[in-house]
């Protein structure tokens, strides 16, 4: 294997100790953020997401994400912070609480093309007819 793995967290987090697993095939990047202590950075959040490998072996760089790893079921809700990518302008997070920040994140779209994805949905064999956001 060789490549970059990540990119300095964009959330400032000051150290980022990896682990590498490969568990039924699939390879994973363990590692660490400051989320639930963003005024204490000497807290840490662990944060997995897939590590995946290019045709000659050389790795896909990993850009860190909320969602992490498994898969939403359509049919439940679906913590709107846990998406897959962004656009790269006019999205922004913020705790739904500030005072309790246990409660949730809010993700807040602003602007002419923004846009949040979720990778790895499962919307089931029943047909679906409507998604409420």
């Amino acid at each position: 294997m060789g490549g970059v793995i990540t990119d300095e967290n964009e959330s400032g987090c000051w150290t980022e100790h990896h682990s590498i697993v490969q568990y039924k095939g699939q390879w994973y990047l363990f590692y660490h953020d400051k989320q639930l202590s963003s005024r204490f950075d000497e807290n840490r959040s662990v944060l997995v997401d897939y590590l995946n490998l290019n045709g000659d072996g050389t790795i896909q760089k990993v850009i860190p994400t909320l969602r992490g790893v498994g898969v939403a079921v359509a049919k439940s809700k679906i913590q709107i912070d846990r998406y897959s990518a962004t656009s790269m302008n006019g999205v922004s997070n913020s705790f739904l609480n500030p005072a309790n920040t246990f409660e949730g994140w809010k993700v807040s779209l602003i602007g002419k093309d923004t846009w949040i994805q979720f990778d790895r949905v499962d919307f089931g064999t029943g047909g679906l007819k409507s998604v409420n956001v």
